[in-house]
């Protein structure tokens, strides 16, 4: 249960800044609604939404305008095409069959050049891609290895995705990314050695116009 109620507070910064109307987000996989609520306190007048497929005993439901229990994959939420100014999908597109297609029906619920924020966990991760050399595949029950994950990304193939999905990237992020400054002189001159490092990336695109 702490893990869906956990805020995922590093998206705040990458949220619109004020003005006029209000802002509109919905957030698919929103599990406890940790996020949202912790939303709804910087920003009291933003209208709030989320879907999740199962939903949970949370009274952070209570601060949102909006909830829909439905799988995102078989049923679109009841929102206005080209209303919203914020879709966030974290940690959730990895446990879908088929991420990309459902990022595509999504994209036009979002305002022209509206932001979609993304989290998705990094197969390539150290600590999974070494084992995997080792012949090493082994599920967990949380993490890049989550045994509920259907679908596994690096930063490439998760750039690609989002892309072909009618988005562009604006910014990519690296989420607790190990401490290895005393490999730094060493790794630094390898192409990409920071992705080994990095457990998560945080994903921020834009709907193309």
């Amino acid at each position: 249960m702490n893990y869906y109620e956990h805020a995922r507070t590093e998206v705040l910064p990458h949220l619109p800044a004020p003005h006029a109307e209000p802002m509109r987000l919905l957030e698919v996989g929103c599990g406890a609604a940790g996020t949202l609520a912790r939303i709804r306190q910087e920003r009291p007048d933003a209208w709030l939404a989320g879907v999740e497929i199962v939903p949970l005993e949370s009274p952070a439901y209570a601060t949102l305008d909006q909830l829909e229990p439905l799988n995102i994959e078989e049923q679109m939420p009841q929102v206005d095409p080209g209303s919203l100014d914020v879709l966030m999908c974290l940690d959730v597109l990895e446990h879908l069959r088929d991420p990309g297609a459902a990022l595509q029906r999504l994209a036009p619920l979002l305002k022209p050049r509206g932001r979609l924020i993304v989290s998705l966990p990094n197969i390539q991760y150290i600590k999974v891609s070494v084992p995997l050399l080792f012949g090493r595949f082994d599920y967990t029950d949380e993490g890049v290895l989550d045994r509920t994950h259907l679908r596994f990304f690096t930063r490439r193939s998760a750039l690609g995705m989002i892309s072909a999905s009618g988005f562009e990237i604006e910014r990519v992020e690296r989420l607790r990314i190990r401490d290895v400054r005393k490999l730094m002189h060493v790794l630094i001159p390898l192409p990409g050695w920071r992705d080994l490092w990095t457990k998560q990336f945080l994903f921020v695109a834009r709907r193309r116009a």
